[in-house]
């Protein structure tokens, strides 16, 4: 239905085939949880590698590298190199340093859906905590829980690829039901 897509043209991952897409602001797009991961390396040297990708200086990081690691419940894991973790593991390790990131944009695309509850729940709780202090979030999530607990709107495709009008989040899923859901 192109929600991906869409993510990937918002985050200048993917080029539009026309016209042009303008974004003001630092993008945090969460897209692939396996995105920038090197698995030689260890979790430490990898929070460092997601901040040199998205131009965030290393003094920033490592004042942030407690909280990240607290958050995604790996401090004893920092110097182990990835090839060792979970995926679960490498899910909250990633999650955990971008969401720490300055942005003023989240582009969240499935990324929960693979969490333990424990950790869906904080980090829900943490992206709702950074946009009510300004930070905008775009959340793509075939889990209604997740949606509901983040959104107040939503849009929804229709399965020919039209985008509804900004609906209130109960709207959009009785939209939702009607016309994706049903056959």
């Amino acid at each position: 239905y192109g929600k991906s897509t869409l993510c990937k043209l918002l985050s200048k991952v993917t080029e539009p085939s026309e016209g042009q897409i303008l974004i003001n602001g630092k993008i945090i797009p969460i897209l692939d949880i396996a995105f920038g991961m090197e698995l030689e390396t260890n979790g430490y040297e990898n929070i460092h590698f997601l901040g040199a990708l998205f131009g965030i200086n290393h003094e920033f990081i490592e004042s942030k590298i407690d909280q990240i690691s607290e958050f995604a419940n790996l401090k004893e894991f920092l110097e182990t190199p990835l090839k060792k973790y979970s995926s679960g593991m490498r899910t909250r390790l990633i999650f955990s340093t971008l969401v720490f990131f300055p942005a003023d944009l989240f582009i969240l695309d499935e990324v929960l859906a693979v969490s333990d509850q424990s950790f869906k729940n904080r980090s829900i709780k943490e992206i709702k905590d950074k946009n009510k202090n300004g930070t905008a979030v775009i959340c793509i999530s075939h889990e209604e829980n997740i949606i509901r607990s983040l959104c107040k709107h939503a849009y929804v495709f229709s399965e020919k690829g039209i985008l509804s009008e900004r609906l209130d989040i109960d709207e959009a899923y009785k939209l939702y039901n009607l016309t994706v859901k049903k056959g």
